[in-house]
């Protein structure tokens, strides 16, 4: 399989093509300016294409950038609902109620609802 862009890079991304100002997005990321380059650079790479033209007066996405923005969206929504999704199924919660913080790694062997390949 394909190197595939991480839901982190995909999210740098966003962010720059909401603010327009590498900045402004690695602040709304959390990371330093330098890491967030460093994301979209090496997101650059991995696709073969040019995302993001920088130059003095500012930010804009290629039109290749703004198909990627759209789609990472889309990405990136459809993992959140899934962490949601699983969430609301409550598996992991009862499965971690019976595991001691300690033996989190454990969980599973103690859980009675676990999926059917895990469930004896």
């Amino acid at each position: 399989m394909a190197a595939l862009p991480s839901p982190r890079q995909l999210g740098y991304l966003v962010e720059v093509a909401d603010k327009l100002n590498f900045r402004a997005a690695a602040e709304a990321s959390f990371v330093t300016q330098s890491t967030l380059s460093a994301g979209i650079r090496d997101l650059e790479f991995l696709l073969g294409v040019e995302l993001v033209e920088r130059d003095p007066r500012g930010v804009r996405l290629t039109p290749a950038g703004e198909e990627v923005v759209r789609r990472a969206r889309t990405i990136l929504a459809a993992a959140q609902d899934l962490v949601n999704s699983a969430r609301d199924a409550g598996f992991f919660n009862h499965c971690f109620a019976h595991s001691s913080r300690a033996r989190r790694d454990t969980a599973y062997s103690n859980c009675s609802l676990g999926p059917p390949a895990l469930t004896r």
